[in-house]
Formats: C-alpha cells, sequence, structure tokens
C-alpha cells in the first residue's frame, strides 16, 4: 500500500518583471534581468540582478498586493558578488547599499510574507 500524498495549490503570479518600477536613479545594467518579484501564497520573493546604485538606498517601491508585513534582510552583494552588503524589504520599498565602493552593480534576494490581499492587476511584465 502506498503512502498517501497531499498536494496543496496555491496561487502563483509566476516571476513579473518589475525593472520599470526601480526609481531614484537605479537602473539595469545593460544584459542583466533587473529587478523580478513573484507571489506564492502568502510568500514575495524579490530577485534583482545587475542593479545600478542611485542616489538613495531606496531602489524601488513595491506594488500593491507585494508589500513586506514588516522588514526582511536581503541576500545582496556588489558584482561578482564578493563583496556582502545590505539590504532589505522593508513596508512597501527594497532597499540596497548605494554607496559601498566599487561603484558596481548589486545582486539582491529578499523573501518574505505579505498580508496584502491578492493583487487584482499584476505588475510588470512576465519575465
Amino acid at each position: 500500500m502506498s503512502a498517501p500524498t497531499l498536494q496543496a495549490s496555491l496561487p502563483d503570479t509566476g516571476w513579473r518583471d518589475i525593472t520599470g518600477l526601480l526609481e531614484n536613479g537605479w537602473t539595469a545594467s545593460p544584459g542583466h534581468p533587473g529587478l523580478r518579484i513573484r507571489r506564492i501564497g502568502a510568500l514575495v520573493s524579490v530577485q534583482g540582478e545587475g542593479l545600478v546604485p542611485g542616489t538613495s538606498t531606496s531602489l524601488a517601491v513595491l506594488p500593491t498586493g507585494f508589500k513586506a508585513t514588516g522588514r526582511a534582510a536581503a541576500s545582496a552583494y556588489i558584482g561578482s558578488g564578493t563583496l556582502p552588503i545590505y539590504g532589505r524589504a522593508i513596508g512597501g520599498a527594497v532597499q540596497c547599499n548605494n554607496t559601498t565602493s566599487p561603484a558596481a552593480w548589486r545582486d539582491l534576494t529578499v523573501n518574505f510574507f505579505t498580508t496584502d490581499p491578492w493583487p487584482t492587476v499584476l505588475p510588470g511584465l512576465p519575465a
């Protein structure tokens, strides 16, 4: 007799390209994916790759349906991933160090839970 299996189905937005939401002078380096977001159930994942620092630590305001509940630390690195720096999601924003030398692109990943209602309109474009 085989063991019963449990399979749950959670709503999933799929990865969305939200590079267009970058602000404060942050941009995506050519040839890099930029900023992406995904929500599965209440879990939100944000990934940034090849992000060029702007004038503020705040690089994007998260869209409705994807805002962090409280704060969440991010794994963030400069350039080739040899120098860790700070990054985080706090409430409705994603932040990353913009002053550490060298002034190279940043990569970051942050996962957090949200209490936002499910989005009625998906942000950005399919990634």
